[in-house]
């Protein structure tokens, strides 16, 4: 897989590659389902005739299906793939582009068949060998991801004797050109630490000149779990790299 901001472009490859010294298959036809939140364009292969013909969905068994559901779907028709192995094999690139909303974290699979012949339809006198000729194919899938926050938590100090006051910092880094929806802060405890609901807490939000800095509410204590209201909760995409700072005493 590959991360990739939100807006931001990938460029696929596809091989069609048929085994070193095998015989060759003919009429193939790679089919691509490209997930919704990825357009693509700038088609471009070596051999063939690639272009984007409809809509499609990955139905039951990972199956692709043509013509339904939300996806792009490009069709590859290639007339023959011969037995050379990688060197030689059709190559199909083209450009993905990633939509501007697509949230921190999310992954984004395509998939792709091939089905050939091991004849082509037409061989001398017979016009039509379909009775006769076998089928191959293959699968593949690639896969996009969001980049998604990290948290850092540390202490002070690192060791203290049972009823002194600690110091606990966490730190969210929120990473550029990625949205976040619904964003909650959260920390468990641990089993023998307390929470000091009068002792010290600070929210910070470091926003890199990024406008709508959120308000990062007070903790609130339920059973372990501390929890800090963001507000706004749905933070877009900006150009640096963005931070959330929350300390409390325990």
């Amino acid at each position: 897989s590959a991360p990739v901001a939100a807006d931001g472009t990938v460029t696929y490859t596809l091989r069609a590659e048929n085994g070193a010294n095998r015989v060759s298959f003919y009429d193939a036809v790679v089919l691509d389902c490209v997930p919704t939140e990825i357009t693509p364009s700038n088609l471009s292969a070596t051999s063939g005739d690639p272009r984007i013909i409809g809509d499609c969905a990955i139905g039951t068994g990972n199956v692709i299906q043509p013509g339904t559901g939300p996806g792009t779907l490009i069709e590859w028709t290639i007339p023959v793939i011969n037995g050379t192995g990688p060197t030689g094999a059709p190559t199909l690139t083209y450009t993905g582009t990633v939509e501007t909303q697509a949230g921190g974290g999310s992954t984004f699979t395509n998939r792709a068949e091939l089905k050939g012949y091991t004849l082509p339809l037409a061989v001398g006198d017979d016009t039509d060998t379909s009775d006769r000729r076998g089928t191959v194919a293959a699968i593949s899938s690639a896969t996009v991801r969001m980049p998604e926050a990290s948290i850092l938590k540390t202490v002070e100090p690192g060791s203290a004797p049972v009823g002194d006051v600690v110091t606990y910092t966490l730190t969210t880094t929120l990473p550029a050109s990625t949205n976040f929806y619904d964003v909650v802060l959260s920390d468990t405890l641990p089993v023998g630490v307390e929470y000091l609901s009068g002792g010290t807490h600070t929210e910070t939000a470091n926003w890199a000149g990024a406008p709508n800095a959120p308000v990062i509410g007070a903790p609130s204590l339920n059973g372990r779990t501390l929890t800090w209201s963001v507000g706004p909760d749905d933070i877009l995409a900006w150009s640096a790299n963005r931070t959330i700072t929350v300390t409390f005493e325990a």
